[in-house]
């Protein structure tokens, strides 16, 4: 009965315990917010979560102790998911943190307008000016490279 006991002492002994998520890629925790979107971007990335990179890519992140807040743009928020988030948090700094994502303003800042030469002639002049066409290079952030006139 004993030497039962004995037993069921190692073999309870012997069994080992789930080992502890720990981080794969580099040991030190992310400090800054974009610290974090790049970590983040990364991660996803090699462990094949494109969809979810590509929204952390276009979000801004705000990090905190406990928390990632994502401020992402609408077009983005389905392949946010706060699993694969997690999932790749986990594997930067070894536990899971609480996720929220917010729809917002996207994170990307806008592109700077190019500054245009001045109009070649009086036709590209008149185009330039309408509003149309101001309203439509807003927009798109076009450029106009040639204006032709029609009635020539």
């Amino acid at each position: 009965m004993a030497s039962l006991r004995r037993m069921a002492n190692l073999h309870s002994q012997a069994k080992p315990s789930a080992p502890p998520v720990q981080p794969t890629t580099n040991s030190q925790q992310p400090t800054t917010d974009l610290d974090w979107k790049e970590r983040l971007h990364s991660t996803l990335m090699e462990i094949g979560m494109q969809f979810t990179a590509d929204g952390v890519e276009h979000s801004a992140v705000a990090a905190s102790a406990n928390e990632l807040q994502f401020t992402t743009p609408e077009e983005f928020l389905l392949s946010m998911n706060a699993d694969d988030l997690n999932q790749a948090v986990r594997r930067i700094v070894g536990r899971p943190l609480k996720i929220k994502i917010i729809s917002g303003q996207s994170a990307a800042p806008a592109a700077p307008a190019k500054a245009q030469k001045a109009p070649e002639n009086e036709t590209s002049a008149r185009a330039l000016a309408n509003p149309e066409v101001q309203k439509f290079q807003e927009v798109f952030g076009g450029q106009i490279r040639t204006v032709r006139n029609l009635k020539e």
